[in-house]
């Protein structure tokens, strides 16, 4: 699908904060997620990777993103778009030759994650999963753990900072959980196999809140890691 440029600018609406989480059911909904550390391209490389987005052959949407970045959603009519990533030209945006040369499918009503991450191969690609914006009780937050790392099946655990309450899961390469906690801060680690992969980190979950994690980096070189985005007023 070829949208003329000036089309997409129009379409493309970039929303960094929300007041209240609405998403109109004739649109699509994509966020774009920089999970791949520099490390896991070259050992020389910056360790932020910055990386310029071109979407449709026709808009730089992201210009010097750093890894962890997480941007959007991009409001898009539905239809099939490609995807280049590249690594980033501070005079001519999106003109290098892309790291990453991919597509997404977007239906109406559909929101997704374009993960810029490692395959099961340990190759830079995009992998695409959908997002839970569905409403919630008052007082709960919702999760959504994709792994999207050159990763094992990981053990996951949330532990309360208030009660003390833990709760654990697992996520095989690949795959994600979705899962409503009670509203409060939690530790956050990630281990497999007994192995601590990611040490624990604070995760603040506010009562009507989506959070996005996404473990991305390389396990065996000690990259991996959680990018997370939290969008509040999920009603």
């Amino acid at each position: 699908m070829k949208i003329r440029a000036f089309v997409v600018s129009s379409l493309i609406v970039l929303c960094l904060a929300f007041s209240t989480l609405t998403f109109a059911a004739d649109s699509a909904y994509l966020y774009i997620v920089h999970g791949i550390p520099g490390r896991d391209v070259a050992s020389s490389a910056d360790p932020t990777l910055p990386v310029d987005v071109l979407l449709n052959d026709d808009v730089c949407v992201e210009r010097g993103a750093t890894f962890g970045s997480v941007f959007g959603p991009l409001t898009l009519p539905p239809g099939q778009y490609s995807l280049k990533i590249s690594p980033a030209n501070s005079f001519v945006p999106c003109s290098n030759s892309p790291l990453i040369d991919s597509s997404v499918a977007l239906k109406a009503g559909g929101n997704m994650s374009a993960i810029a991450a490692l395959d099961e191969n340990g190759q830079p690609a995009v992998l695409i999963f959908p997002n839970d914006f569905a409403s919630l009780a008052e007082g709960k937050a919702r999760i959504t753990l994709t792994n999207a790392g050159d990763a094992p099946v990981l053990q996951v655990t949330l532990q309360s900072v208030t009660t003390k309450q833990k709760f654990t899961y697992t996520v095989n390469p690949g795959g994600r959980l979705v899962a409503a906690l009670p509203t409060d801060a939690y530790s956050i680690e990630v281990e497999s196999n007994g192995t601590v992969l990611i040490p624990p980190q604070i995760l603040n979950l506010p009562s009507l809140s989506a959070t996005l994690i996404y473990a991305v980096g390389s396990a065996s070189n000690g990259s991996l890691g959680l990018v997370t985005k939290t969008v509040k007023d999920v009603l």
